[in-house]
């Protein structure tokens, strides 16, 4: 989807946004269609990924097994308002982000965070002394935290 503007109230490619998580939502009914619990799935995504994983398995009708959000915000309010499901109301999500992000910045994640809260979702915050990037701390904690979902 299309980028418009950075920032909560901003103007967002609702269309494009729903196009993503279609794609994104058959590649999961492909996986469990071929034999995977859906409970083993877990969707991740850093930056503009990670707003499509979030907007995809809030909605998404089967129960999934975690959104892993890195260096992300939330693409759009209104799944929260129109299109979620209780299936995945306690989805468990880790969010790892950079303090010193000036591409996705830390009001931003922070706001995206409070907004998933405002609506009773449980986020595992992370926050790294880093950039738009990976730190090999979240390398550690992204594995902790795979390893106690999908054991």
């Amino acid at each position: 989807y299309d980028i418009l503007e950075m920032g909560i109230g901003r103007k967002v490619d609702e269309e494009g946004l729903e196009e993503s998580a279609q794609k994104i939502s058959q590649l999961i009914q492909n996986e469990v269609a071929s034999g995977i619990d859906s409970k083993n799935i877990i969707l991740v995504g850093f930056s503009q990924g990670g707003a499509v994983a979030l907007h995809t398995a809030l909605k998404y009708p089967v129960e999934l097994g975690g959104i892993m959000c890195l260096s992300t915000y939330l693409g759009s309010q209104s799944v929260l308002n129109t299109s979620t499901t209780p299936i995945n109301k306690n989805i468990p999500i880790f969010w790892g982000h950079g303090s010193l992000d000036p591409v996705v910045t830390l009001s931003l994640a922070k706001e995206s965070i409070e907004i998933l809260e405002s609506h009773q979702y449980e986020v595992k915050y992370h926050e790294y002394e880093m950039e738009h990037s990976i730190h090999p701390q979240e390398v550690s904690d992204i594995q902790a935290w795979l390893l106690k979902r999908l054991g």
